[in-house]
């Protein structure tokens, strides 16, 4: 029911792509599977690999981590990136043929999309970052620096979010 895919740092969709292949095999045969990645790459949006599981007729449930260099999102309250955007995924498949996908990040935006605004020369929407200094901001190439700027927690707006207090 479990496998490990070691990556060998490869492109990341083709590895979350066979991930796909294999969790689903395995699950078809044994009701339940969990497939874990190793020295991988950026593998995009995890929704995506939910969302083939979902129309095999399956659950799936994918989430993402990084390593330190990653580590962009402070923790509320906090000066410096400590935690990565953490994305999670879910796709249940319908009776209707499209399944429910659900694909975030555990931050107010995640760096992909930041990097999409500053290409697009877009905004990037306001209470989502914070630059080097702790002040807000909205310009995705200074939040690039040097010195890079931090992203804010899933729930900033609020006074905190699960687990976080001032």
């Amino acid at each position: 029911t479990t496998a490990i895919v070691d990556c060998g740092f490869n492109f990341g969709p083709v590895a979350g792509a066979r991930m796909v292949d294999i969790v689903c095999e395995k699950a078809i045969t044994a009701n339940l599977a969990c497939v874990v990645s190793q020295n991988c790459h950026h593998v995009s949006r995890l929704g995506s690999y939910v969302q083939k599981i979902a129309e095999r007729d399956l659950v799936g449930i994918a989430w993402a981590n990084s390593s330190k260099h990653g580590h962009f999102v402070v923790p509320f309250g906090g000066r410096e990136g400590r935690l990565a955007t953490n994305p999670l995924a879910y796709a249940a498949p319908t009776l209707q043929g499209r399944p429910v996908v659900l694909d975030m990040a555990t931050s107010m935006i995640s760096e992909g999309k930041i990097r999409a605004l500053m290409h697009e020369g877009k905004p990037i929407p306001d209470g989502c970052v914070l630059n080097a200094e702790g002040e807000p901001i909205q310009n995705a190439e200074e939040w690039y620096g040097p010195p890079k700027g931090i992203i804010l927690p899933f729930g900033s707006p609020a006074l905190g979010y699960k687990g976080f207090f001032s």
